[in-house]
């Protein structure tokens, strides 16, 4: 049968000093098999038959740490970094305290409305496409959206309100067909390759994450194998790629990790094979990940991502040009200064580029006509660093301070419907700074009861506009496996650069900038919860929230329905004031079993209610108030063969979910102007259907002597539904068209590790 090798390292959770002598022990094997850590804090146990394992870390004065579920294939090594907190009391109540469990943050910060994820349940679940975005709209709280772009909703907010971080470096929009002010797009720039266990948050994040208003998105890059040469290929739908890891020096100092992808419809158009009648979506995107030594028992770690895409629309009515591109590079230095303090310094480099242009074609007779062009592009050069330090198993602080600079050159014009003429609405390009730092804190007055504390704070020089944001969490551990948790934060969010650079279209045929002193966006959160780990593989978890949202960027008008908070991307030339207020509060319930006797299952359930006020003071549902989501994911394993080298998985999602709510086209006007007439006095009166989903994902997984060979089938919306997403006044048609959710369509992969 074949085998292969767990090996790792184990650290501690707040200084990072490597820890010498602890013991891990595979659970439940007969005779026991166990390693010890070595004086660098690395462990390595001999090779082990294929299959699952639940590994158990444990030393004195530390907490144990489970990691049920390693998933161990033949053509890859496991390569596991282990955190370990310090226990608070004496060693007898170490055995019966709360261990490091499944699911939980890997931010010691965080108190609430957090979860961990792992690569392997990204490749899991079904209707994730191996994407982090798309497998969290499993999570309780977060609605998907529809159109089947993986925008992330999360408890009726603005998918706009939403941080994208890797390796600590604020990143933007990480999709491929992105547009301006989005957070999501139809395919991740992030590989699945490439991931390490990274963080999600839906509500009171730590003090840490600044410039976000709804959750984070905490991404963490995968270190290469530092001491054997591996490699993945894989092709499907999506696109062709290939990953590449391995060691720097024989001695395991350092290691690489490398990945590129491009698109499958693209590169078979390129050879002369004709794949579809319509547009070919062109994209592409790399990554990598280096890690070498650095001070003492540290590292340095340069890292990098980018991605570029575009696609040509030539219709019948309207011709359309767009592309996209993002990256980020980033310089990481990581230095345990002592057995209590930890720095870690950072520069990094950032950027989006985004082309379009559209004609359409709304009168025969006068043929195409021209309707809008931008061309935005930015550079933010980023500078600061972090220092944490453990004064005692009870207390650890940690602050941090970044300096942002950022250039940017942003063009477009518009036709104005109304005034019936093109306008210039953007022509700027220059630089901004923006600064942050944050303090916070962490204090374990007993083994039970763990509190969090802290201060962000935040400033722009384009306007002077500063914002300073206190959170507060706490979890009580009143059983062994039950706690009661807590959370309240204030969250600042900045506009895009664009926004505040708007020029506004006057009566007289002059542009104006009117909202270059427009204030950060805020939203206060209220987060109360409660956990119960019913078996060692089985959680239910309940949580109640509240938010008020204030200063919400609204069109100053009288008679405007227009807000922010309704929109998931895009540029607006609107007249803009901080006056719109806005709540959303409900209540979630998860039921997770995690991966045991070869199944696992998610039940998620959100019940919600998210307004808004605008200028003209009408309190008003948001388009995003879809009222309940209701997600089921689960799956079984399956070993088959006599040597149970192959597996064969079946895993399936289904959503149902209130439709979002929108304002309805008065046709009347619309037939008479000849264009989409949308009245305020009725804006997000109507809600559309209730909205449903069913994905299954079928894989087989062989496992051959120093390879593994995987095939999946990941089959979106099998049913076919076909709710409505969004509609349009159609003049040539003289009709409003409609246009529908994502339908059936089928993703094939084929994957080899070896």
């Amino acid at each position: 049968m074949p085998d292969q090798v767990i090996r790792g390292k184990v650290f501690d959770e707040d200084s990072r000093m490597p820890l010498i002598g602890v013991t891990l022990l595979v659970k439940g094997s007969d005779p026991m098999i166990g390693t010890i850590t070595d004086i660098d804090g690395n462990f390595n146990f001999e090779p082990m038959s294929i299959g699952r394992y639940h590994i158990v870390a444990r030393f004195l004065g530390y907490e144990p740490v489970d990691l049920p579920n390693v998933l161990l294939t033949s053509g890859k090594e496991v390569v596991l970094n282990i955190a370990m907190r310090e226990a608070v009391t004496g060693l007898q109540e170490i055995q019966v305290t709360g261990n490091k469990k499944k699911g939980e943050a890997r931010n010691s910060m965080a108190m609430i409305s957090a979860r961990s994820f792992s690569v392997e349940e990204t490749q899991r679940y079904a209707g994730g496409l191996n994407d982090p975005a798309r497998m969290a709209a499993s999570y309780a709280g977060v609605t998907s959206d529809p159109s089947g772009s993986n925008e992330i909703i999360i408890r009726g907010n603005s998918p706009r309100g939403l941080l994208w971080r890797i390796e600590g470096v604020p990143v933007a929009n990480p999709n491929h067909f992105a547009n301006e002010g989005a957070t999501g797009g139809p395919i991740s720039i992030l590989n699945s390759a490439m991931l390490g266990n990274s963080d999600f948050f839906t509500s009171a994040f730590p003090a840490e994450f600044g410039n976000a208003s709804s959750g984070v998105f905490d991404i963490n890059l995968r270190e290469g194998n530092n001491q054997k040469r591996e490699y993945t290929v894989q092709g499907g739908a999506l696109g062709f790629d290939a990953a590449a890891e391995g060691p720097w020096s024989k001695n395991g100092d350092g290691s690489y990790l490398v990945n590129a992808r491009y698109s499958s419809l693209a590169l078979l158009n390129n050879m002369g094979i004709e794949v579809a009648d319509g547009a070919i979506p062109r994209y592409g995107d790399a990554a990598f990940n280096l890690t070498l030594p650095g001070c003492k028992k540290g590292k340095v770690q340069l890292f990098g991502l980018g991605g570029f895409s575009s696609i040509e629309f030539d219709e019948d009515d309207y011709k359309e040009d767009y592309k996209a591109d993002m990256w980020v590079t980033g310089l990481n230095y990581l230095c345990p200064l002592n057995a209590d303090t930890y720095l870690k310094g950072t520069l990094s480099y950032t950027g989006t580029f985004n082309e379009w242009y559209y004609e359409e074609l709304n009168n025969p007779l006068l043929g195409f006509q021209f309707r809008g062009s931008d061309r935005f592009t930015y550079h933010t050069l980023r500078a600061g660093g972090e220092l944490t330090h453990k004064f005692s198993p009870k207390l650890t602080l940690k602050g941090g301070a970044y300096y942002n600079q950022q250039f940017y050159d942003m063009k477009m014009k518009l036709y104005d419907d109304e005034k019936q003429q093109v306008y210039t609405a953007l022509n700027d390009d220059g630089s901004a700074s923006y600064m942050n730092g944050y303090a916070s804190g962490k204090w374990r007055a007993n083994p039970s009861l763990s509190l969090t504390g802290g201060l962000h704070v935040q400033y722009m020089n384009l306007n002077n506009n500063y914002s300073v944001d206190p959170r507060l969490g706490v979890r009580w551990q009143f059983r062994d496996n039950q706690a009661l948790t807590g959370g309240i934060g204030l969250h600042s969010k900045m506009e895009n650069t664009s926004i505040y650079l708007a020029r506004t279209l006057l009566d007289d045929g002059t542009t104006v900038q009117y909202n270059k002193d427009l204030e950060m966006m805020k939203s206060l959160h209220y987060a109360i919860g409660y956990e119960n780990r019913l078996s060692p593989n089985l959680l239910l978890k309940l949580e109640a929230y509240y938010q008020y949202l204030y200063d919400i960027p609204v069109e100053m008008d009288e008679t405007s329905s227009y807000s922010i908070v309704n929109d998931m991307s895009g540029y607006i030339t609107k007249r803009l004031v901080n006056e719109g207020t806005g709540k959303n509060y409900g209540v979630e319930a998860t039921l997770e079993k995690y991966l045991s006797k070869g199944y696992y299952f998610l039940l998620t359930t959100s019940v919600f209610d998210a307004k808004y006020t605008a200028y003209d003071k009408k309190e008003r549902n948001s388009r995003f108030n879809n009222g309940y989501v209701f997600n089921l994911t689960g799956g079984k394993e399956i070993a088959l063969g006599r040597e149970k080298n192959k597996f064969l998985g079946i895993n399936l999602r289904s959503s149902v979910a209130g439709g979002q709510y929108y304002s309805p086209i008065d046709v009347e006007e619309s037939r008479e102007k000849g264009y989409t007439i949308r009245p305020d006095e009725t804006a997000f009166s109507k809600q559309r259907d209730t909205y449903y989903k069913v994905d299954l994902k079928l894989s087989y997984r062989v496992n051959r002597h120093r390879s593994t060979h995987t095939l999946e089938l990941d089959v979106q919306n099998i049913s076919n539904a076909q709710a409505v997403t969004y509609d349009d006044w159609d003049n040539n048609k003289g009709k409003i068209e409609q246009e529908y959710q994502w339908g059936l369509f089928p993703v094939l992969n084929y994957r080899i590790q070896f």
